[in-house]
């Protein structure tokens, strides 16, 4: 296991992750994380551990240190999390550290400590790194933002443009900093914030449609506004609040007001969770944006992207997700690649990316018995963390596979997706997956002879299928029974 590991983002030369596991341990100012991801250019998360530290705990105005019996605490983390990467046969492990160990008066020397216990290599980076790694990760999880980047940490705000190598600033005022400097009021950590961002003069001059809101605190106040509202799908990634909605919900902490309906969800964070809120209101009320979006990727996700050899996960992070499971558990991406190009000439209408990922998802249950098939690709597809898709995608997708292997959607899983998909959105993915189930009836083997199959409509508007010759012959019964129900989903 490589300890010794720099990151290639400030040290272009640094050989870069070519194969294995890889492991990122984030020293923040508030938590400790170790991340594992497995093998490949996706950054597919195999193991996720924290452990609260809390070191910018003392970070106020002027000089601080790190404390001691927290860097003891953060040091036997830190060799639980590489015992971990051992038993889980990490290749590479990249250590990075920031604002508060950056900042504090002894931080070289506990990163000297750790190396001299550990042999392993921690990387203190600076403010500019950190705000443009986080939008880095936020931005190609969310690739139509167009605005502001945010992460929020113990010890300090990060922000950066949604085009990466635009304006940035790393202010020191994170949830721990503002709890401490306003004495804590949160109303009054508002104040602090809003006056810390009038002095960055570049983010007067920019129009921003989006807040994009990076890391745990941010998507605890997502998932707490979820079930208090009762949305149906309860994924975090991608889920965005209208600005002055999102702002009155923040005020709802402020005050201390969140309802008894959430307030068990902040257990353990209920002291911090008014001055995230606050942060949240500071930028919401400072710029001129619509809406904010919550994202899954963030300083994590950066240093994966740019330590992988081949570099990122390529033009569509949401094709590469769907493409890794049908190589994994499908029946291959090749198939699905030919049913995709196949059904696009059939179904010109249909959004060429949604058919595509829609055919890789279509066979990853095909292991199951079949009448479990539907419901479980369901599922795969309505809950898998992949990226760069909306929710409302998320549920087309999930219905079309589902159609893929059964003629009816039960109503259970209608009311998972309520408010998100349209009857029209229902019809085209009942097409869709009927057009799919007849196509796995023509290619039963998935050998890639679909080329060899047309769909020719009739003078009364209805499909017949022309084959080859044996096929022709055949005139399967099982094949027209599929051939019915598409042309009546046609008609519907």
């Amino acid at each position: 296991m490589k300890l010794n590991a720099k990151p290639k983002f400030i040290y272009p030369n640094e050989v870069p992750h070519a194969c294995g596991r890889f492991a990122v341990i984030d020293i923040g100012s508030s938590t400790m994380r170790l991340v594992v991801y497995d093998e490949g250019l996706y950054p597919h998360l195999f193991l996720n551990h924290k452990v609260r530290i809390r070191f910018a705990l003392e970070k106020g105005e002027g000089d601080f240190s790190l404390d001691e019996t927290r860097m003891n605490r953060a040091l036997n983390a830190i060799e639980w999390f590489l015992w971990v990467c051992e038993q889980s046969s990490v290749k590479t492990v990249i250590a990075t550290a920031t604002s508060a160990v950056r900042e504090a008066k002894n931080g070289s020397a506990f990163v000297e400590m750790v190396r001299q216990k550990t042999g392993l290599h921690v990387e203190v980076i600076s403010g500019e790194a950190e705000a443009r790694l986080s939008a880095e990760g936020g931005v190609t999880s969310l690739p139509d933002a167009s605005g502001l980047v945010m992460d929020l940490g113990g010890g300090s705000l990060d922000i950066c443009e949604t085009d990466t190598k635009g304006d940035f600033a790393s202010l020191p005022l994170g949830v721990l900093s503002l709890q401490k400097l306003s004495g804590n009021d949160p109303f009054k950590a508002v104040e602090i914030l809003k006056k810390a961002l009038n002095d960055v003069d570049w983010l007067k001059e920019k129009e921003m449609t989006d807040l994009v809101a990076l890391g745990a605190g941010m998507r605890s106040i997502a998932s707490l506004h979820m079930t208090e509202t009762d949305y149906p799908m309860h994924i975090l990634h991608a889920y965005s609040i209208p600005k002055n909605e999102a702002i009155a919900y923040c005020e709802k902490f402020l005050k201390g007001e969140i309802s008894q309906k959430v307030s068990h969800l902040a257990a353990g964070y209920e002291d911090v969770m008014p001055y995230r809120a606050a942060a949240l209101t500071a930028l919401l009320q400072h710029g001129a944006f619509e809406r904010v979006r919550f994202a899954s990727f963030g300083i994590r996700e950066g240093i994966f992207f740019s330590q992988i050899e081949k570099g990122g996960v390529g033009k569509d992070p949401l094709i590469s997700y769907a493409r890794d499971i049908a190589e994994r558990d499908g029946r291959g991406i090749a198939y699905a690649r030919q049913l995709a190009k196949w059904a696009h000439e059939i179904l010109p209408q249909i959004p060429y990316r949604l058919l595509k990922a829609a055919a890789l998802f279509s066979d990853v249950a095909w292991r199951e018995q079949y009448t479990f098939r539907a419901s479980t690709t369901f599922e795969i597809v309505y809950g898998s963390p992949f990226v760069a898709c909306s929710h409302e995608d998320r549920a087309k997708l999930a219905l079309t596979v589902y159609f893929a292997h059964d003629d009816e959607v039960k109503p259970e899983f209608l009311n998972r997706i309520k408010g998100l998909v349209s009857l029209e959105d229902i019809k085209h993915a009942k097409i869709v997956g009927s057009l799919f189930h007849l196509a796995a009836f023509l290619d039963p083997g998935a050998k890639g002879v679909l080329h060899n199959f047309t769909l020719q409509k009739s003078q009364d508007g209805a499909y017949k299928v022309l084959g080859p010759k044996p096929f022709m012959v055949m005139e399967s019964e099982s094949v027209q029974k599929r051939l019915d129900f598409f042309n009546k989903a046609l008609a519907s």
